[in-house]
């Protein structure tokens, strides 16, 4: 099944795993450095509207004007 088009006033879920053998997202100095990247990673075309951080892995939900801002935004996410 296709995925359908994105519109851009329709925020997406996306989850992003750690890798295995890692610490907790959840420590209070990890998820601090997570809220400052999600913060860092706004822009005129992507932005974290809300987030979810559990031990091993991030929900957010996130808003951006096209698939090639998405994608653009996601690897931003997981390079920082």
């Amino acid at each position: 099944m296709k995925r359908e088009k994105l519109a851009a006033r329709f925020p997406v879920l996306v989850t992003m795993r750690v890798r295995a053998g890692l610490g907790s997202l959840r420590a209070d100095d990890v998820h601090e450095l997570l809220r400052q990247i999600f913060a860092a990673a706004a822009s005129a075309s992507f932005r974290v509207v809300e987030y979810c951080v559990q031990s091993n892995h991030a929900h957010a939900l996130v808003e951006a004007t096209d698939e090639r801002a998405l994608t653009r935004g996601m690897t931003g996410l997981a390079v920082r």
